[in-house]
């Protein structure tokens, strides 16, 4: 079965105070089998991590190695 995220389960993959166990079994379950997200995710995906780092929340390192560990499976979008 093919998965199709949005940007704020996704998102919350990369915070801390926004992950909760449901988040976490989804991205686990991808066992790594594709998801799809929408066309704009990638934009709003941008646009989060640019106010997060801004605000402090995150780091540039801390995205590199997020991007890396969550979204290696999101290959294409619908």
């Amino acid at each position: 079965m093919e998965w199709v995220f949005d940007t704020s389960i996704t998102m919350a993959w990369c915070f801390d105070d926004e992950c909760t166990a449901r988040t976490e079994s989804l991205l686990e379950s991808l066992g790594g089998r594709p998801a799809a997200v929408p066309g704009h995710w990638s934009l709003e995906v941008a646009n989060v991590l640019a106010l997060a780092t801004k605000a402090g929340r995150i780091t540039a390192a801390a995205i590199s190695r997020e991007i890396k560990r969550n979204f290696r499976d999101i290959t294409h979008n619908i």
